[in-house]
């Protein structure tokens, strides 16, 4: 069968990177109608700041309105495609979408490697409230409405690497069996195969540091984690950078997260250079990389860099599912590890293991038959045959 239609469904508006990392543009250019189905009512207080303006946007405000735009689509040629992890908060949309038999898919990529399971790290990095009770109560329910057939497995899984399905989360491995899976690769993946000709955008040595906006990020609100302090981490990045810079006879470069927007009115980085929407370039042409474990390590990996795994007692102490998320980072692609805080750089390694490289390029960006193949083609003919 062809779809004639995509609905994109998102708890958050749309925005000008969801559209681009979706194929929004290539999508209709093949002759198949997009919509972004908007259902921020489903999260309260939700910004609508930075919101991309676009004619495919549909706005709901209630389930009522989602029921009926369910029942008046072509079900059996419009995919349904759900940007979003299935839990308790978006329960009732997913059996919505169950009950009128939708053909509901999702894309699994830019995943990562996970650290074991920690109750104790998870119910210290969260903020311990009602609003945090009535998220565990309705992870429960939404665990036991799939057991209960109330809610459908996806029909048609996008997975990039042999772990791309851990991107979708909350997916059992019979649901992987029953799905349709087809192969894609991690965004991060294509963007490295259209800069292959690309120069550099920086005319001096340099280390790149993968901004994460990670005190500041709006993100951890909507979830309900504990930020650390903003004071003391940009301190101690700084202090770090410093040592770094000394030490090496380099200067380090900021790859300013998408979400970052305070950079460009404050100064984080004691006069560095910022620089936003260019990651890719600036790790193809860097020195080594610093991060923490953000999805942009992929560009490290793909261009062979090495990288420097931050971490600091504060991360530790307030967010360790993020601290356990960076080391998991660091020792599947065997990185040196420097604590921002108190940063020993004695003994830091500046080369890479490329068997690990190897592991985390097929696991996780790309796979043997699609590595060649742009994601955006390898979708626009899947839909269309």
């Amino acid at each position: 069968m062809s779809f004639k239609k995509v609905v994109f469904l998102r708890y958050l508006p749309l925005t000008q990177k969801i559209s681009k990392d979706f194929y929004f543009e290539e999508i209709s250019e093949s002759g198949i109608k997009v919509e972004y189905w908007d259902v921020s009512f489903i999260l309260e207080g939700v910004s609508q700041i930075g919101e991309f303006k676009s004619e495919v946007t549909r706005h709901f405000s209630c389930y009522k309105d989602v029921k009926n735009a369910i029942k008046s689509e072509n079900r059996d040629s419009t995919l349904f495609v759900l940007i979003m992890t299935y839990n308790g908060d978006v329960l009732r949309l997913y059996s919505l979408l169950s009950r009128y038999k939708c053909i509901l898919s999702a894309f699994g990529r830019n995943t990562f490697p996970t650290p074991a399971f920690s109750r104790n790290a998870i119910l210290s990095s969260f903020v311990i409230s009602r609003r945090f009770v009535k998220k565990l109560i309705l992870n429960k329910l939404s665990v036991l409405a799939k057991r209960l057939r109330f809610v459908k497995g996806y029909d048609i899984m996008f997975l990039a690497g042999e772990k791309g399905v851990e991107g979708i989360g909350r997916v059992t491995p019979e649901e992987v069996e029953k799905a349709e899976v087809v192969k894609i690769n991690s965004d991060d993946y294509d963007r490295s195969l259209t800069l292959k000709e690309q120069g550099n955008v920086i005319n001096f040595k340099y280390a790149v540091f993968l901004d994460e906006y990670l005190p500041l990020h709006q993100d951890l609100e909507i979830v309900g984690m504990k930020s650390i302090s903003a004071d003391f981490y940009y301190r101690d990045l700084n202090k770090t950078f410093d040592k770094i810079e000394k030490k090496y006879g380099i200067r380090v470069i900021i790859a300013a997260h998408p979400k970052a927007v305070r950079y460009k009115s404050e100064d984080f980085f004691y006069g560095r250079k910022v620089v936003w929407g260019k990651t890719s370039e600036l790790c193809k042409n860097c020195e080594f990389v610093l991060a923490h474990d953000s999805t942009s390590v992929n560009y490290a990996v793909i261009y062979n860099k090495a990288i420097v795994s931050l971490i600091s007692n504060d991360i530790e102490s307030v967010s360790p599912v993020i601290a356990n998320s960076i080391k998991a980072f660091s020792s599947y692609l065997n990185t040196s590890i420097v604590y921002i805080d108190n940063p020993v750089l004695d003994n830091l390694k500046l080369s890479i293991d490329s068997v690990s490289y190897n592991h985390y390029k097929y696991d996780f960006l790309t796979s043997a038959e699609t590595e060649s193949n742009l994601t955006s083609s390898i979708l626009v003919k899947y839909l269309q045959n």
